[in-house]
């Protein structure tokens, strides 16, 4: 199996890519975050402690997790024995044969496709579609007689037109340097290619090309070893060049808008029944990775170890490349717990939910429902105490959701950089953390990547929730959560760096309710407990 060497950090919307050069240790195993401290030194979930120690003689059951998120590659041969199938629906046969609403809805279901099989890909941010609306009502209005309210609005239109104007001018600016940057490489690489015998490129392969009786092929090949020890791969190359065609062009754009693609009535929230089955979409590396994290096969020396072993990965696809919408969240939501998911991971969110009642209603059905809702943090390195994300746990009537849990992340590093800089955190909206730095985790076409993120950091408390649940299936969602938080890795009194603030140090204890690391083995011996 083939491994990308690059750094994937899903920020702030979980479907923006910013890309960083990998920091990985030499030494760190590629399974690290199985580890435990108390056996290995390393801040990890102790997964490898549970399985060696206690699971031995012991039988599970199947736990379903929904993986909502961009798309799931389902034919990943470390994953594709561990996929949901529905049983009562015949494939193809263009029929609802379960009559659940969907047609041929064999391994999950995609609410941004149409009937014919067309995917919507890109969208644009929340931030976009607010202003869309405010430019509609306030470019041609007479702003001299503006009510209180309007002024308010007519405050809002231009605030955000300044903002987004600026936002889009740097990442047209990122755009175009990209652009002729992985022109010349594109370049570089067939000038190369004939030498390779068209194996594609790593570094120790440029290395060891004989180029010295081609004076153009020796000159690209030195700018392409150039190019490759600072990591700038073709694989590199087109991920961040892509990251900022997608926010220059779609995501930032107030011009563009595509959701016709899918053939729904956008005013009509409580409309359910639309999309298609096609689970992967267009580009399913986000879902594919957090499903790798929950669900990978294990013990098949194939690509990574998932965390839990007798798992059901649903994919509902849900986000694209943009921010997801709140009609679609909550379908989601309902078509997962309606078709027997007890786990929901949801890595993504934004700062703007303009029908914030509508997914509110789906939150609670699933509570209702016992079902656990798991996401994470996010990647501003915010206070989401004073920065609220959504969705999130807390419901109109002040009241909060029971089942739900929220999940910054963390690195291997028991020091001052133990907390990841990127993370959001928050002492009552951060419930606890998770491993989610220099991660290796599935990537489409059976292939390996190296991740980080809070959206990697919600699928280590999937996984570990699904493996304690699958051992005690008579356990409430109350009671996993419960369990969970209580069984932690206490490094509360560990003096780490504040994200986002330089040279500000923090006590660990006050970025999370729980100040700890979730750890499968004590929630594990604390389920016995709570079981008897």
């Amino acid at each position: 199996m083939k491994k990308i060497n690059l750094v994937l950090i899903i920020t702030c919307f979980l479907n923006i890519h910013i890309f960083c050069q990998p920091n990985k240790s030499k030494d760190l195993p590629i399974n690290w975050h199985h580890l435990s401290y108390d056996l290995n030194s390393i801040p990890g979930i102790s997964t490898n402690r549970l399985y060696n120690e206690l699971l031995k003689e012991k039988t599970s059951t199947k736990i379903i997790v929904a993986v909502l998120d961009a798309g799931v590659d389902i034919m990943h041969e470390d994953l594709k024995e561990n996929i949901w199938v529905n049983k009562d629906e015949i494939p193809n046969n263009g029929i609802d044969d379960d009559k659940n609403g969907y047609i041929d809805d064999v391994h999950g279901w995609n609410f941004l496709g149409n009937k014919n099989g067309e995917n919507l890909h890109y969208d644009t941010w929340e931030i976009t579609r607010k202003y869309q609306k405010l430019r509609d009502k306030y470019s041609i209005i007479d702003t001299t007689d503006l009510t209180e309210l309007q002024k308010k609005d007519f405050y809002d239109f231009k605030r955000l037109e300044a903002d987004i104007f600026n936002q889009r001018s740097e990442a047209k600016k990122m755009f175009d340097r990209l652009t002729a940057f992985r022109e010349e490489l594109y370049k570089n690489i067939e000038i190369v290619k004939p030498y390779s015998k068209n194996k594609e490129l790593t570094i120790e392969l440029l290395k060891s090309i004989d180029t010295k009786n081609d004076t153009t092929a020796e000159k690209a090949k030195v700018r392409l070893i150039k190019s490759y020890e600072v990591d700038y791969t073709k694989q590199f190359t087109d991920l961040i060049y892509n990251s900022y065609k997608n926010k220059y062009k779609y995501k930032l754009n107030p011009d563009f808008d595509n959701r016709y693609i899918i053939g729904d009535n956008t005013e009509d929230l409580n409309e359910r029944y639309y999309g298609n089955p096609d689970v992967a979409g267009p580009d399913p590396f986000h879902g594919t990775s957090v499903a790798g994290i929950i669900g990978a096969i294990r013990g098949n020396k194939m690509g990574i170890d998932g965390i839990a072993n007798d798992v059901l990965i649903m994919p509902v696809r849900v986000i694209p490349s943009g921010d997801e919408r709140d009609k679609d969240v909550a379908n989601a939501i309902y078509y997962a717990v309606d078709n027997g998911a007890k786990i929901l991971n949801m890595s993504f969110g934004k700062p703007i939910s303009p029908f914030k009642e509508h997914v509110e209603k789906a939150i609670r059905y699933a509570e209702e429902k016992c079902v656990l809702l798991i996401t994470g943090s996010g990647n501003d390195g915010e206070n989401i105490d004073s920065f609220p994300r959504y969705p999130n746990k807390y419901y109109s009537d002040g009241t909060e959701c029971k089942t739900w849990i929220n999940v910054g992340a963390t690195s291997w590093k028991l020091d001052s950089e133990f907390v990841c800089s990127f993370s959001n955190y928050g002492k009552n909206n951060t419930d606890l953390m998770a491993p989610g730095n220099n991660i290796t985790t599935l990537y489409p076409e059976n292939k390996i990547i190296l991740s980080e993120g809070t959206s990697i950091s919600a699928p280590m408390v999937s996984g570990v929730a699904a493996l304690v649940w699958s051992y005690f299936p008579g356990l409430t969602a109350q009671q996993i959560k419960k369990i969970l938080l209580e069984s932690i890795d206490y490094y509360g009194d560990l003096g780490v760096n504040q994200p986002s603030a330089e040279n500000k140090n923090i006590l660990f204890k006050n970025l999370s309710k729980t100040g700890g690391v979730i750890n499968a083995y004590k929630a594990f011996l604390l389920a016995m407990e709570e079981s008897k």
